[in-house]
């Protein structure tokens, strides 16, 4: 292929009527040659790919340097189970070298592995893989909550949640975000996803996505990306990106509902240190020929640090006491805690939510209790026991 010169092509996929609804479903491209070319002098030539895998009703993490180079220095990895700190430690591995971490009893959480990239490598940051669906599911939805993305342009993972019903002409940010909030790092990149259909009642000509962008976005950073139909790209007004999908005959969705929609991605960067706090915010206007635009739904994120660490260290799991029998676990409705030693009579306990916040809270006094999930959501959720003000116990319950 000559210098820009461009190509593409099409695969199907059918999902499996087995699926559950809201399950993830990720997919990783690749092309080749996919040689990395030195930009630094410095790099050492070392090459750090991460993969998870279920093997036997384990979690199998892997950490690889495919390099040509030996790693320089130790890096760190984290391991994340569900949103809380599972495990975190350092590596150091010599060209072709690989590191297994220590099999987890899978549990039905969705698990995560983030490594670092190593200094001066011609794509720098973290590369991350996660997985879902080991021994059941607990939660939904947690798969896109971090970015999985690789920095590697050789490389494209595209990880998608099933739907039922949904609105044809909407917007997704990816990563999604931790919390209410969708929390996500300074400089971390954001995909997005613009998805359109033709709901009028004859085929459209022309379709044009616009696409202001946010003032926290580098404009001069976008990389566009996949879409369903050939498009022609430019930014106008310094800010404002404009897909243009000439001749693209989209027929009506009466007349044929698979071909009357379409898509298109692209990567922004952040510009650089943006203010912790600040709200990303981000809508699309969708033109149908010379119709009004359908404006999209409105996707934000929220500039934060540290927010997995404040949550895992509000729960830490040991105690001095041993651990109680919760049961069951995940459940549908009450929980039964049998602990090892005796409350005295000021003894609480509390649950909170994922974001810390307060769910329930009860006076307990025996060795065994029930927890009434009476109205709560399903979700995650951590318990603590506290007596005359000391944490005695503490962990997650699964409400399905």
């Amino acid at each position: 292929m000559a210098a820009g010169q461009c190509g593409n092509f099409i695969i199907d996929f059918d999902l499996s009527c087995e699926a559950e609804l809201g399950q993830t479903h990720c997919t990783e491209a690749r092309i080749y040659p996919d040689t990395l070319c030195p930009q630094n002098a410095n790099w050492s030539g070392a090459n750090i790919e991460v993969e998870g895998n279920c093997v036997n009703d384990e979690v199998h993490l892997t950490i690889k340097n495919t390099g040509t180079g030996d790693m320089v220095a130790p890096l760190d990895y984290i391991v994340v189970e569900d949103v809380l700190m599972f495990d975190q430690g350092n590596f150091n591995l010599g060209a072709g070298q690989t590191m297994q971490l220590p099999p987890i009893a899978a549990n039905g959480a969705t698990w995560r592995l983030e490594a670092e990239q190593v200094p001066e490598h011609p794509y720098p940051g973290s590369v991350a893989v996660a997985l879902e669906g080991c021994d059941g599911i607990n939660e939904l939805g947690l798969v896109n909550l971090f970015p999985i993305e690789n920095p590697n342009p050789f490389i494209a993972v595209d990880c998608r949640e099933n739907q039922g019903a949904f609105d044809p002409n909407d917007k997704q940010g990816f990563p999604v975000g931790y919390g209410e909030e969708h929390f996500i790092h300074r400089n971390t990149d954001i995909e997005y996803l613009i998805r359109f259909q033709n709901m009028g009642t004859d085929t459209a000509f022309t379709v044009i996505v616009q696409d202001s962008l946010s003032q926290y976005l580098d404009p001069t950073s976008i990389r566009p990306g996949a879409a369903s139909h050939a498009y022609s790209f430019e930014v106008i007004d310094g800010n404002t990106l404009r897909f243009t999908f000439s001749d693209i005959m989209l027929p009506d969705s009466n007349i044929n509902l698979a071909a009357s929609q379409g898509f298109v991605q692209f990567v922004a960067k952040q510009k650089t240190d943006v203010a912790l706090g600040s709200v990303i915010e981000n809508t699309a206007a969708i033109y149908f020929d010379f119709n009004e635009p359908v404006t999209t739904n409105r996707v934000f994120h929220t500039i934060d640090e540290d927010f997995i660490e404040v949550i895992n260290d509000a729960h830490e799991p040991a105690s001095v006491h041993g651990q109680p029998t919760v049961y069951p676990n995940p459940a549908f409705g009450a929980v039964t805690f049998a602990l090892p030693v005796e409350l005295g009579d000021n003894a609480s306990f509390m649950l909170h939510d994922q974001m810390g916040k307060l769910a329930r809270k009860q006076a307990v006094s025996d060795s065994k209790f029930v927890f009434e999930r009476k109205d709560m959501l399903p979700g995650i959720y951590f318990y603590s026991i506290e007596s005359e003000g000391v944490k005695l116990f503490s962990g997650k319950v699964v409400l399905k």
